[in-house]
């Protein structure tokens, strides 16, 4: 009999990596982006969709390191899985760590897509372009999608240590919306 596989959004690697300044990391399917660290980070949890981040970032063409977009040292809140952000840039961010700084590359595969390059972008020409983005994670609120189907959404309020689980005085609160 086959086993089913249940999506476990609780499930985390028993061994957290320790960061340095330098490594260097691939994601996606034939290192289609990678990550550089360029200050180190805390904390346990990364973001991941839908959860939203708030970043200081800059965007370059990477083959000729021209400035194309940047939140002028501005921070700003992202809902990862937003389409106005290429894959790459959200699959960099949700690899990162709170108070972490990276640069995140990313093949013309994952930058901007057909259709969604946004207005101000159009003449720069960064369609089918490698791109480079700075990245600061300034904070992140963590949520998880339980199902894996988005109608049931976790947001952490507060992150515990490791190892540390809930006992019976803890408390949960919890909010039903029924959106149909």
């Amino acid at each position: 009999m086959e086993e089913e596989k249940v999506h476990n959004p609780f499930k985390r690697s028993p061994i957290i990596p320790i960061d340095n300044v330098g490594d260097e990391h691939s994601y996606r399917p034939k290192k289609g982006v990678s990550k550089k660290i360029l200050e180190v980070g805390t904390g346990t949890l990364l973001p991941k969709t839908p959860s939203i981040v708030k970043v200081i970032y800059k965007g370059y063409i990477t083959a000729t390191k021209e400035l194309f977009d940047t939140s002028n040292e501005q921070v700003v809140e992202i809902t990862l899985g937003d389409k106005e952000y290429p894959e790459g840039f959200i699959a960099g961010v949700e690899s990162m760590k709170k108070g972490e700084r990276s640069e995140i590359k990313m093949t013309r595969k994952y930058g901007f897509k057909e259709g969604l390059i946004p207005e101000k972008l159009k003449d720069k020409e960064v369609k089918g372009k490698g791109l480079t983005y700075e990245v600061k994670l300034i904070d992140a609120t963590i949520k998880m999608d339980l199902n894996g189907d988005r109608k049931i959404i976790k947001t952490v309020v507060k992150e515990g240590a490791i190892g540390e689980v809930p006992n019976e005085a803890d408390e949960v609160k919890g909010k039903y919306t029924n959106k149909n």
